[in-house]
């Protein structure tokens, strides 16, 4: 029997999907008076994290460098990456910016 090795992607690929998932998971980017943005937990009702355009304050980001919050401002600000991996379309780059931003 053949092995089949590990699928890895890129991090824009990890963006675009987390873009996606952050959309369907109802998280919501919330923009301060200041300017700052906050980004309301999937996982945890009610609480809000606080988000820049290069890092989060929560778990995920801090263990892998990336999480759904992240990528959520990042299609918000218009700083998501152009998907141009392998099996990644122009659709689904659509689709995850849509989904990020609630336009979907």
């Amino acid at each position: 029997m053949a092995s089949t090795a590990p699928t890895t992607e890129t991090i824009d690929q990890a963006r675009i999907r987390l873009a996606q998932k952050a959309r369907e998971s109802g998280v919501k980017v919330r923009i301060g008076s200041d300017g700052r943005f906050f980004v309301s937990s999937a996982s945890r009702f009610g609480h809000e994290h606080f988000v820049t355009g290069w890092s989060c304050d929560c778990d995920g980001f801090a263990r892998h460098g990336r999480c759904m919050h992240h990528s959520a401002v990042l299609a918000c600000i218009g700083w998501l990456p152009t998907a141009d991996g392998p099996g990644d379309t122009a659709k689904q780059l659509e689709t995850a910016v849509a989904t990020a931003t609630g336009t979907a």
